[in-house]
């Protein structure tokens, strides 16, 4: 049975043990702390252990990836050690792990996992047992990258870093909302407003693009806009944040409160977004200013800004940047 989903809330997919569920090879949880007892409060999550749903129980043989070398382009998912293979029931598996994950805005997945893994996953030479690679994606994991190209992936791994857990949110409420907005023009030109200065720290190039989607010169239909539009944000929204970028974005904000700022403020605003420019200061300092500033002086177009509040306040994400 399918679980009831809130919609006026992201969707994750999240793999079962990072929930706490004693779903891993020896019968052990991987619980996320960040998931189940901050995340999980502003999202909805969907569970999946793919070797579960193969039907294999707890406790089970550890898998493994693994080639044989007369045959080194055909991957096979075999028990680490009676080599049982189970290659046709993970194939038989893919389809239903893909349905359970419909319409979904992010993946947290379980790190270096021969299921679940989204990088640094081990491929073994099944002839003599020894490592050959290992920067392999989990078979499962593959499959649901491919298919999910518009979502957010990540694993409990690269949570901890607390950068990448802000990317990886902002990420999949952004999505989210571009995906609840009404089903026109209008709606898509005030969200793109919206989110200028977010994607501008990720691509000015990408902005423009976007921008002149909206601006739809060309008289297409919105569904046509919508769809080209929704393509190239997913994929721009996940793009690495650059210092430089992020720096350009806040100048431009900072344009706002040039002409109104004192001197005194002015020098200090400008030492703050140099400091940040040559790695002294986080981008949480500059941009809080700039913030505040907005409120004191209330510029309406910049407090609808989406790069000063892209996810719930409560996760408070930005106290550890």
């Amino acid at each position: 049975m399918k679980p009831t989903l809130d919609k006026q809330k992201p969707t994750i997919v999240v793999s079962a043990c990072l929930m706490g569920d004693s779903v891993r090879w020896n019968s052990t949880a991987a619980t996320c702390r960040f998931i189940t007892n901050e995340l999980a409060n502003h999202v909805n999550i969907i569970t999946i252990c793919p070797e579960m749903m193969m039907g294999l129980g707890v406790p089970r043989p550890a898998i493994r990836q693994g080639v044989h070398l007369s045959d080194p382009h055909k991957k096979l998912i075999v028990e680490s050690k009676s080599s049982r293979d189970h290659t046709e029931l993970v194939e038989a598996t893919k389809a239903p792990v893909v349905e359970k994950c419909h319409n979904v805005e992010g993946f947290i997945m379980k790190a270096k996992s021969p299921s679940c893994g989204l990088e640094k996953v081990k491929l073994y030479n099944l002839d003599n047992g020894h490592s050959i690679d290992h920067r392999q994606k989990g078979v499962f994991a593959e499959v649901l990258m491919d298919t999910f190209k518009d979502a957010s992936f990540i694993d409990e791994g690269r949570l901890i870093d607390h950068h990448l857990r802000e990317h990886f949110v902002i990420g999949i409420f952004s999505l989210f909302n571009l995906k609840s907005i009404e089903p026109s023009l209008s709606s898509l030109q005030k969200f793109h407003a919206e989110y200028k200065y977010l994607l501008m720290s990720y691509n000015s190039y990408a902005l423009k693009k976007l921008g002149d989607l909206c601006a739809n010169r060309n008289n297409d239909s919105f569904e046509s806009v919508y769809d080209k539009y929704y393509e190239l944000f997913s994929q721009t929204i996940k793009l690495p944040l650059d210092t430089g970028k992020v720096y350009n974005t806040l100048v431009h904000i900072y344009g706002y409160f040039k002409k109104i700022v004192d001197d005194k403020e002015k020098h200090h605003i400008l030492g703050l977004l140099d400091q940040y420019k040559r790695g002294s200061l986080p981008m949480t300092v500059p941009l809080e200013i700039l913030n505040y500033l907005t409120k004191k002086y209330e510029v309406k177009y910049l407090a609808a800004q989406k790069i000063f509040a892209p996810y719930p306040e409560e996760l408070a994400l930005r106290r550890f940047i």
